[in-house]
């Protein structure tokens, strides 16, 4: 997700804004986006204040992987390490999943708008609603949220939209 990270002294800054949606129709989404990633995220145990992940990324048939760590700072920023791992690797993470949480799968439609990019997520678990994030270069970054995108309320600050609630729940709610 790290493409539009700030960067201070070798410490990269996820900046992003957070907005539930109504699920746009499937065409509209598929019309509008760059590129389209199957997601699969699992939850890592980690210490208290940190965040650890692995993920399964396909894209036109190409898989990937990548292991993240992040480390709230406000809850628009927070620090986060990415980097690419082996299917090997992958595997052995997955052993050190949070049994409290469940894997999500997910579609992500990266969707370019005005100068930036728009992530839309459709969860399997919902056919109603899904969630857009749009990453800054900093708090302060102006930016043009997409029209056709019918966006329901920022929830940026809302802890409950947050991937890893998700996984505790598979839910959206309004």
């Amino acid at each position: 997700m790290a493409t539009n990270t700030a960067s201070v002294n070798n410490e990269h800054f996820e900046i992003e804004h957070k907005y539930l949606c109504v699920m746009p129709t499937k065409d509209l989404l598929e019309a509008k986006a760059s590129a389209i990633v199957q997601m699969e995220q699992t939850y890592l145990k980690a210490p208290k204040g940190e965040e650890r992940r692995v993920r399964k990324k396909t894209s036109q048939n190409l898989v990937s992987y990548a292991f993240t760590s992040k480390r709230k700072i406000t809850e628009l920023k927070r620090v986060e390490e990415e980097h690419d791992i082996s299917e090997e690797e992958y595997q052995a993470f997955l052993k050190e999943a949070d049994p409290k949480l469940h894997t999500i799968k997910k579609t992500r439609y990266k969707i370019p708008y005005c100068n930036h990019v728009f992530e839309v997520d459709v969860y399997e678990f919902d056919s109603e609603r899904c969630v857009m994030e749009v990453e800054i270069s900093s708090e302060t970054e102006e930016f043009v949220l997409p029209p056709f995108i019918h966006v329901l309320k920022e929830v940026t600050e809302d802890g409950s939209y947050k991937n890893k609630a998700l996984a505790k729940t598979l839910a959206l709610s309004e």
